[in-house]
């Protein structure tokens, strides 16, 4: 009799176990499930807005992309960095976009120094180079450095520093951690103007006299194009001011300047600025730089309006950056992210679920034999029981 309680009391915590054990595994398969249906967001349709997802995994498909360049899509925005951005041109291993609004405003370039005469160094000269301005002229400067002086020589213009700034705080935020690996700085061909070609004499050079914002056009015929204006892209620059001829690479302009795609140009909300800066200067005077407006408008007293208009570099105008990002992966990527939404394995694919599962599926197999006998031993027991 004892024998057999031991056998029942070996049968109650086997089956006791096999109870447990499936309460445990249980919860753990729902709530992965579960997981996969909310992270799969209605069978992995997405908006098409989400560039990446929280793993920093591209959301969409390169083709998806492709179709973004379209005239019917110029519209269409995708979120990344906290911004809205606008695809303007997709190549080989690279997608960049152009921020679909400006997020704030500032001034171009700006001195601190006046002088009824040029500063020997250069310190009064009103300069509209995005990278850098170099000034080469025999009265002032024959005696530096290959007979020129490279004004702004800690880091081009104040547009440029300031955008710099901008990305160790906007890019490098912890938050978009995942894919910020994903920039691609400075000048990738096929996307921006040839650095080769990205520079320009400037007819007029313009400094300030007797205060700095008093502008003074140095209109000395032997002195003309006393400065070139560099607007190229180096590895500094991760988030930069589209250039004129980026615009006719991305075919917003054709050959002829003609707006081909305005929408990519526009933008609704003008409470920032109406106007954004390019970094391409102005070839006649040192004291003006590109802007583009939201809308078409006339510049001045011309009669023709434009979307392109010249803003002195001391005036503010919006900011309106682009960036570059490697979309060599971006397949893969996005097929792990339909596959496998929520970065996780299968619950199957767990060591530790796949153990515990085993070890139950065998204590339950067990209990359940166990109790088979049990059952035919009593019922001997007690058949023999009442023979005798």
């Amino acid at each position: 009799m004892k024998k057999i309680n031991l056998l029942f009391s070996t049968l109650v915590l086997a089956l006791a176990l096999l109870v447990c054990g499936a309460a445990t595994v249980t919860p753990v398969m729902q709530a992965q499930t579960l997981s996969l249906q909310t992270a799969s967001n209605s069978d992995g349709k997405l908006s098409g807005e989400v560039l990446f997802d929280e793993l920093g995994r591209y959301a969409v498909s390169r083709n998806t992309l492709e179709k973004g360049l379209t005239v019917e899509n110029e519209k269409h925005t995708y979120k990344f960095f906290g911004h809205d951005w606008r695809l303007v041109k997709v190549d080989d291993n690279y997608a960049t976009f152009w921020m679909a609004d400006p997020y704030t405003k500032t001034y171009f370039n700006q001195i601190y120094s006046s002088n009824v005469l040029l500063q020997k160094d250069g310190s009064n000269i009103w300069t509209n180079g995005y990278t850098k301005t170099v000034w080469k002229n025999e009265r002032y400067t024959a005696d530096q450095e290959n007979g020129q002086i490279i004004l702004d020589k800690d880091g081009g213009s104040d547009i440029r520093k300031f955008l710099y700034e901008e990305a160790k705080t906007m890019l490098d935020n912890k938050e978009y951690s995942k894919y910020k690996d994903k920039v691609v700085p400075g000048y990738v061909a096929g996307h921006n103007e040839a650095n080769t070609g990205a520079n320009l004499k400037v007819t007029y050079m313009s400094f300030a006299k007797q205060s700095v914002n008093q502008v003074e056009q140095d209109n000395d015929e032997a002195d003309k194009k006393q400065l070139t204006a560099y607007y190229d892209l180096d590895t500094d620059d991760r988030l930069w001011l589209p250039s004129l001829g980026d615009l006719q690479i991305w075919n917003v302009l054709n050959d002829s300047d003609l707006v081909t795609k305005p929408n990519t140009l526009k933008w609704t909300d003008t409470t920032v600025s109406n106007h954004v800066w390019l970094r391409t200067p102005n070839p006649e005077e040192s004291y003006y730089a590109m802007t583009v407006s939201a809308t078409m408008m006339k510049d001045n007293d011309e009669a023709d309006e434009s979307y392109f208009h010249y803003r002195a570099v001391k005036q503010e105008a919006g900011v309106r950056p682009a960036i570059h990002l490697d979309i060599s992966k971006i397949d893969e990527e996005y097929e792990d992210h339909i596959n496998n939404p929520s970065g996780k394995k299968n619950w199957w694919d767990d060591d530790w679920l796949k153990i515990l599962f085993i070890t139950i599926v065998i204590l339950g197999t067990v209990g359940l034999i166990l109790v088979v006998v049990g059952v035919i031993v009593k019922v001997r027991h007690t058949r023999q029981t009442h023979e005798a």
